[in-house]
């Protein structure tokens, strides 16, 4: 019988030693940093946890000759808990296949760059950053929500993929920069406003958006595409989720024009929830569920059945 729960605890312990995260120790943030830069081991998984608000210096997330760590950095009690900086500088940086996640009663008050190699995942209960994700990098936003920036909500050159969570009244909702790809499984984009095109999203050139669920509501713009705006030789493809909109029907009264479940209050001639300008075969079409009227406007772009020129 000794033996067996000798065996037993030998086993527990070089299991936890594989999969059981570390809790950091320190005294603060700043501190609990520091011990991670000292003691961090690659492919280990550590917890940072934050019970106050915390003003901090602005962190990496690498370490010499130390790939494949993941930080966990989780908010502990019923407040929110906001961690800020008074450096003008980017609050986090991930990189060198590194991964940072943040869960739990958070509000992160600073902008966050994941460059090549990092992954950055937000969970639900979590507000606040502002997401820059280069070529090479990668962001899952499970939940949470970003909002309130006076400029991109989330910007994109790598790859972005949101199964929950919102992105409100920002500047655009989400920037599809040059060969970025963005996939939609789930949430809410609602409430950016763009004084140009694509107030809920903006596909440049080369970019990639799929949605496959999820609702684009109550965006505004400008010029076209109050929803979303896909410029030429990007590729947006639909297969699920909801885009609220309707044609606007009088041109002439462009300023104050909120039709009913309008995804996109646009305020030029391009009156429509979705704006594909010389998209091509690269427009994907599919069957839309809008109630009435006609959301999408292609210049010269692929339709078919109703959709407009």
């Amino acid at each position: 019988m000794k033996k067996i729960i000798l065996f037993l605890l030998i086993f527990n312990v070089l299991n936890c030693l594989l999969i059981c995260d570390d809790l950091v120790p320190g005294s603060s943030f700043n501190a609990k940093m520091r011990w991670l830069n000292s003691n961090a081991r690659r492919g280990g998984k550590y917890i940072v946890e934050v019970d106050s608000d915390q003003n901090i210096n602005p962190i990496e997330i690498s370490y010499e000759d130390k790939e494949y760590i993941t930080i966990i950095i989780r908010g502990k009690g019923n407040g929110t808990n906001k961690i800020s900086t008074t450096i003008e500088d980017w609050l986090f940086t991930v990189r060198d296949n590194n991964t940072l996640i943040f869960e739990d009663n958070l509000n992160i008050k600073g902008n966050i760059k994941v460059i090549s190699g990092g992954n950055l995942i937000m969970n639900p209960g979590v507000r606040g950053p502002r997401i820059a994700v280069e070529r090479g990098g990668s962001f899952t936003m499970n939940g949470g929500e970003i909002s309130g920036w006076s400029g991109n909500g989330v910007e994109v050159s790598g790859v972005f993929v949101m199964n929950g969570g919102k992105i409100a009244k920002n500047w655009h909702g989400v920037y599809l920069r040059e060969y970025g790809v963005f996939t939609m499984n789930g949430g809410e984009i609602f409430g950016n406003s763009s004084a140009s095109s694509g107030g809920g999203i903006f596909v440049s050139q080369y970019g990639t958006l799929n949605i496959t669920n999820g609702k684009i509501y109550g965006n505004t713009a400008t010029s076209s595409g109050g929803g979303v705006y896909v410029t030429y030789t990007a590729i947006f493809a639909k297969t699920g989720g909801i885009i609220y909109g309707y044609e606007l029907t009088d041109p002439t009264n462009l300023l104050w024009n909120k039709v009913e479940n309008n995804s996109g209050i646009v305020l030029s001639n391009q009156g429509h929830a979705v704006y594909a300008r010389y998209s091509s075969s690269n427009v994907k079409r599919w069957e839309s569920t809008a109630d009435e009227g006609k959301i999408f406007s292609f210049i010269n772009g692929i339709s078919n059945g109703e959709w407009e020129y």
